[in-house]
């Protein structure tokens, strides 16, 4: 029973030691460096930030609403 403790336990630190490598390894290549570039990079003049253009066709006037809210703003 001994040797299944020890060989969870190892596993459990292999395991904690890859999650902090990756971390590290993410941090040093710049994944965190420009965050919100990546949430925006998706929009474009067809779709602007903060503007819903799609939606299920039973939906469109709530979500016609919703932006002329946010418009006027």
């Amino acid at each position: 029973m001994t040797v299944y403790y020890i060989l969870v336990f190892g596993i459990v630190v292999l395991f904690c030691g890859s999650v902090v490598w990756a971390l590290w390894w993410a941090l040093k290549g710049g994944q965190f460096s420009r965050f919100a570039d990546g949430a925006t990079s998706i929009f474009d003049e067809d779709e602007p930030v903060g503007r819903v253009t799609d939606a299920f066709p039973d939906k469109k006037e709530e979500v016609e609403a919703i932006n002329r809210e946010r418009e006027g703003r």
